[in-house]
C-alpha cells in the first residue's frame, strides 16, 4: 500500500506475467481508464457547453472531476507498469518508486478532500439557504479548490518521510495519513449530511402546513406573488435536495471504496503481516473504480447533467434513437398541422370598425410543442 510500494514493486511484476489472469488484468484496468477518461471528459464538455450547469456547485463538482482524471491519467498507467512490466535496473526501480509514492498519495488526497468540500457546499445550500450566496461565492469556492489542491500536493510532498529510517516517523505519518484522510473527512461527511437531512424534515414539515390561502390585509396581486415565491422556493429547495441525494451516494461509495485501502496502509504500517497479492490488488482497485462512477452517478441523479450528456451524445454521434425519431416525425408534423384563425375585434369609440382574421404560423405552433 502507501507504505509498501518500495518493496513489492518488482515482484508484483514477476507474479502477474506468471499468472493466467494478466491479459485479463491489462483489459480490465485498460478499460476502466477509458471510461474514466471518457465519463470526467464529458462532465467538463458538459459544463462548458451549457450555461445552466455553469454553477458555484458545480465548480466543487469539477474539481472532483479532476481529481478523477488525475487518477487515470497519472495513478492507474503507473499502477499498470508496476504490476506487468519488470524493471530489471535500480534507476527505473527508483523512479517507478517515487512515481507511485507521490502519485498516489497525490491524486488520493485530491479526491477524497475534494468530495468534503462538496459536502461542505451542499450543507450550506440546504441548511443555510438565506447565507448560502453570501458565504459561497465564485471568489471563494475558487480559493478553496486551489486550496484543496496545495493540500494535495503538500500530503504527496511530505510521503518522501517513508524514506526516512525512524520506524517512529514513518509511523506517525501513516497515522497523520489515516487521520487526515480518512476519519476527518468522514467526520466533516458525517456532520453535514445529517445536518442536512435534519433540515429536509424540518422544510418538509413547514411545507406541509403551508397552504395558498387567502390572508387578510393583502391584495390579490400580493397573495399571488406570495404564493409564486413560495412555489418557487420549493422547486429549489427540492432540487437541491436532489443533488445532495446524489452527492450523499457519493459519500458512500467513497467510504467502501477508501476505508480498506487506508484500514490496510494502517495495518501494514504497524505489523509484520503480508497482505495477499489478490487481496491487495483489489484493495487498490477500488478506489480507481470510484473515480470511474462518480460521472456516471452526476448523470443518473442531477437531471442537469443527464439532459446535458444526453444532447451532447445526441447532437455528437446521434446515438439517440429517440432524438433521430423526432427528427423524422417534424415533417409530418408540420403537414398534419390544421390551419389556425384568430378573430379580433378592434374597438374605437364604442363601435365596431373591423374585424381582422390573422392566420398563426405553423412555426410558433411547432416550437410551442416542442417546449411543453
Amino acid at each position: 500500500m502507501l507504505a509498501n510500494y518500495s518493496g513489492n514493486t518488482s515482484t508484483d511484476a514477476v507474479i502477474l506475467q506468471g499468472s493466467d489472469g494478466t491479459v485479463v488484468f491489462l483489459i480490465v484496468v485498460s478499460v476502466l481508464i477509458i471510461a474514466t477518461v471518457v465519463g470526467n471528459g464529458f462532465v467538463f464538455v458538459a459544463v462548458y457547453t451549457f450555461r445552466d450547469l455553469r454553477t458555484v456547485t458545480n465548480y466543487f463538482v469539477l474539481s472532483l472531476a479532476s481529481a478523477d482524471l488525475a487518477v487515470a491519467l497519472l495513478a492507474m498507467p503507473v499502477w499498470l507498469i508496476s504490476s506487468l512490466i519488470p524493471l530489471e535496473s535500480e534507476d527505473q526501480k527508483l523512479m517507478l518508486d517515487l512515481s507511485t509514492k507521490w502519485i498516489d498519495p497525490f491524486c488520493c488526497t485530491a479526491s477524497i478532500i475534494n468530495a468534503t468540500l462538496v459536502s461542505i457546499d451542499r450543507y450550506y445550500a440546504i441548511s443555510k439557504p438565506l447565507h448560502y450566496k453570501t458565504v459561497v461565492t465564485p471568489r471563494r469556492a475558487r480559493r478553496s479548490i486551489a486550496m484543496v489542491w496545495g493540500f494535495a500536493i503538500v500530503i504527496a510532498l511530505i510521503t518522501f518521510l517513508q524514506y526516512h529510517d525512524d520506524f517512529d516517523v514513518i509511523h506517525g505519518y501513516v497515522i497523520f495519513l489515516f487521520v487526515t484522510l480518512f476519519c476527518l473527512p468522514l467526520a466533516i461527511m458525517s456532520f453535514a449530511y445529517i445536518s442536512i437531512y435534519r433540515a429536509a424534515v424540518h422544510q418538509l414539515s413547514k411545507m406541509r402546513n403551508t397552504r395558498p390561502g387567502s390572508r387578510p390585509g393583502l391584495t390579490n396581486t400580493e397573495q399571488r406573488k406570495r404564493y409564486f415565491y413560495s412555489f418557487e422556493r420549493r422547486k429549489r429547495f427540492f432540487r437541491e435536495l436532489k443533488i445532495t441525494k446524489m452527492l450523499a451516494i457519493i459519500v458512500s461509495l467513497f467510504i467502501i471504496c477508501w476505508s480498506p485501502f487506508l484500514i490496510v496502509t494502517l495495518i501494514e504500517a504497524f505489523t509484520a503481516h503480508d497482505i495477499p497479492l489478490v487481496v491487495e490488488g483489489i484493495i487498490v482497485f477500488l478506489p480507481y473504480v470510484l473515480s470511474c462512477a462518480n460521472p456516471w452517478i452526476y448523470t443518473g441523479m442531477n437531471r442537469d447533467f443527464r439532459v446535458a450528456f444526453k444532447k451532447l451524445f445526441c447532437n455528437t454521434w446521434k446515438i439517440c434513437l429517440r432524438c433521430q425519431q423526432q427528427k423524422d416525425r417534424k415533417p409530418r408534423l408540420l403537414k398534419s398541422l390544421p390551419s389556425i384563425t384568430v378573430d379580433e375585434t378592434f374597438i374605437s369609440n364604442g363601435s365596431r370598425n373591423s374585424q381582422t382574421r390573422i392566420s398563426a404560423r405553423r412555426t410558433e405552433i411547432i416550437l410551442h410543442i416542442t417546449s411543453v
